[in-house]
């Protein structure tokens, strides 16, 4: 079965929004068998939805529609939708009781216009709304439309609730599982380099391949199978997996949702240590990371943006000479902040990071020179240094993954 996924909204094509929705829905497709054909994103435009419609359902098996079916008068998706399988828009009791209870429930007033949203295609089946926006499935020729508002969580929801079920009758059995492989400290061309001998013994058949995504924090290996239900799937990767994880060796920090934060924190609660941070580029980035894990506050001590140079100095008491003498970008700077972000927090570990992101040179020093450092419990520090290409906001991300991959590999060394 063959499905699209259309994403309605002018900020989505401007790119002012991202399209975070079109990216789980096809995750989730996956899930249950079915293979996504097209992403298309359209504007608020009645002339543009209608012929975007057209052109996808001419195409699909079935189509999902997310977005537009708010009560302003950009939102254009119902009567849009209504002109492509040529029906008249109608009210519909119950969700314009569904719509009132809401506001009720919140003890808010109605604006009459949120009444419009009641209105959809003469036959169309409809979706309760989660929030204030219901939903509609309507069939055309032999094609199927899932029509569902843009606010993630309602999307979200009404195609668990609602798209699922019709769904599974319609595709006729199968699963698709993915398994991610998450690597740190390695390139993607060496990886794809290493794996391509595993990638040739295991993936004869069409229904198990692997393939590779190049993200600024990590390197995944993604190992994909298909069979007739999900466990079915997931034991066919297992041993691709397996192979893979052996030999890659170190630089596999987990798999699927274990992230090189989550064994960072697995690490330091084992050991029963913490660490704090020290960032200069990255401005708190790397601190935020960890921050992000459940349980982080029994692990993580602090963070401190030390952007500016005098920064350094006053809150960390890194000598004003030591910055002139080798530059805030230095590897002796570097070390030196890391040491001190361990003592001023208290923390068992101390990971600083220094670099020039850009856009301009700093010291003389070019464009994604960057340097990282971890001090241990017992005072040795290492520092590791490069230069990093791409934009600002990439050279922070790759600069704040060396740091924490230089983390966990000093924690596994440290626990044997």
């Amino acid at each position: 079965m063959k499905v699209s996924i259309v994403s309605v909204g002018t900020e989505v094509v401007l790119g002012d929004q991202v399209d975070a929705n079109a990216a789980w829905i096809s995750q989730r497709l996956r899930e249950i068998g079915v293979e996504v054909q097209y992403h298309l994103a359209i504007g608020d435009d009645h002339q543009a939805l209608c012929a975007g419609l057209r052109w996808v359902v001419e195409r699909s098996d079935a189509v999902i529609v997310g977005g537009g079916l708010g009560p302003t008068p950009d939102d254009l998706t119902r009567e849009a939708v209504a002109e492509v399988v040529g029906e008249l828009l109608e009210t519909r009791e119950e969700l314009e009781e569904a719509i009132l209870q809401v506001f009720a429930q919140r003890g808010l007033r109605m604006p009459s216009s949120n009444l419009q949203q009641a209105r959809i295609p003469r036959g169309a089946k409809p979706f309760l709304p989660l929030g204030t926006a219901p939903g509609f499935q309507v069939e055309v020729d032999d094609t199927v439309i899932y029509v569902l508002p843009g606010v993630p969580w309602e999307y979200q929801g009404m195609y668990e609730r609602d798209v699922v079920p019709d769904l599974l009758t319609r595709v006729g059995g199968g699963a698709s599982v993915t398994r991610t492989i998450h690597v740190s400290g390695m390139g993607e061309a060496t990886v794809a380099e290493l794996v391509a001998p595993i990638v040739q013994d295991h993936t004869s058949d069409d229904d198990v391949a692997v393939s590779y995504l190049a993200t600024g924090q990590e390197i995944q290996v993604r190992v994909t199978a298909r069979a007739a239900d999900p466990t079915a799937a997931r034991e066919r990767t297992e041993p691709v997996l397996a192979a893979i994880r052996e030999r890659l060796g170190r630089v596999v920090v987990g798999v699927d949702q274990e992230s090189i934060e989550e064994v960072i924190g697995g690490l330091l609660k084992d050991a029963d240590q913490s660490v704090a941070f020290a960032e200069s580029a990255t401005a708190g980035g790397v601190t935020a990371r960890m921050a992000r894990i459940p349980g982080a506050s029994g692990t993580l001590k602090g963070g401190i943006a030390v952007y500016s140079t005098e920064t350094k100095t006053r809150c960390l008491g890194v000598p004003e000479e030591l910055i002139e003498e080798h530059s805030p970008v230095s590897e002796e700077v570097t070390r030196e902040l890391a040491l001190r972000v361990r003592e001023h927090f208290g923390a068992d570990w101390g990971v600083a990071v220094t670099g020039v992101a850009g856009p301009g040179t700093q010291g003389g020093k070019p464009v994604g020179t960057v340097v990282w450092a971890v001090a241990a419990p017992d005072g040795e520090v290492t520092v590791e240094a490069g230069e990093f290409p791409g934009d600002r906001h990439a050279i922070q991300e790759r600069l704040g993954s060396a740091a924490l991959e230089l983390l966990r590999r000093s924690l596994e060394n440290a626990a044997g």
